[in-house]
């Protein structure tokens, strides 16, 4: 019998050693999950953080830009804008100012036109052209319009 009862002792024992194992194992599993959640929890406040930083960087660019924006508008508003300006914005052509109102300079009018050629020949033809050459082309165009214009009003 004392054999028996040695045997389980030792058999209990060794039990015991198990839990004792599988328990430490379990706490240092928890402790594991512990650590690596408040590391989570860091890492996620420290991206707050930086998130709440960046926006408000933002905002205070956007903030900055607009009151240029708004202190550049009313010394611009008093220039005119051109067909193209406003064509570019996709405006209407009635909120352009009207050059006939305003008296005209003693010095040379500018004039901008808008041209939409499609022709391959003449864009690959115009290209080929110097920024002189083209100017001067350009203003020769401009007179023998003019020229075609005045024969219309007398002919």
């Amino acid at each position: 019998m004392y054999t028996e009862a040695k045997a389980d002792a030792k058999s209990t024992i060794e039990a015991i050693e198990a839990i004792k194992q599988d328990v430490k194992m379990a706490r240092d599993s928890i402790q594991k999950g512990l650590q690596m959640r408040q590391e989570a929890e860091t890492a996620a406040q420290e991206a707050k953080t930086a998130a709440q930083e960046e926006a408000a960087s933002a905002g205070k660019a956007a903030a900055g830009l607009a009151k240029e924006i708004k202190h550049k508008t009313p010394q611009q508003a008093s220039i005119p804008l051109s067909y193209a300006a406003v064509a570019a914005r996709g405006m209407l052509a009635a909120s352009i100012h009207s050059p006939q109102n305003a008296k005209t300079p003693p010095a040379q009018t500018q004039r901008e036109i808008i041209v939409n050629i499609r022709s391959p020949q003449t864009i690959e033809n115009l290209r080929a052209k110097g920024p002189r050459h083209l100017k001067t082309h350009v203003e020769q165009a401009i007179a023998q319009s003019e020229n075609e214009l005045k024969n219309d009003h007398t002919g």
